[in-house]
């Protein structure tokens, strides 16, 4: 009984780590275009918490959006997938899709793997 409770523990542990490198180069690009806008944008003190390690990251509809949450900025913000595969602001109506209807497919925070609550 222990080892198969060990076995199904093994298989959810693994499969977070697929999920987590299935989107991690997106989750970085976004939060890279988030750092140089808030670069140009904003004081060097923000950007500098700019960081996956300080966010919490929902990822919707396999990649598609992304949205990025900074709690030490009160702030958060909206990407979405382009044809060319870069990320970028979405309208106001892809905003809404997102929030409403979108299927959240990957959480993390702090750098971390989230359980989602399906």
């Amino acid at each position: 009984m222990l080892i198969i409770g060990f076995i199904v523990f093994l298989g959810i542990a693994l499969s977070a780590c697929g999920e987590k490198d299935k989107y991690s180069d997106a989750i970085d690009s976004s939060i890279k275009a988030e750092k140089e806008y808030r670069e140009n944008n904003d004081s060097e003190s923000e950007a500098k918490e700019i960081t996956r390690e300080n966010s919490e990251v929902e990822v919707y509809d396999d990649g598609k959006y992304i949205l990025l949450k900074f709690p030490k900025l009160d702030y958060e913000t909206e990407y979405k997938k382009k044809g060319n595969g870069e990320y970028d602001l979405p309208t106001s109506d892809e905003r809404e899709y997102m929030r409403s209807d979108a299927k959240l497919v990957y959480a993390e925070k702090n750098g971390k793997p989230q359980k989602i609550n399906k």
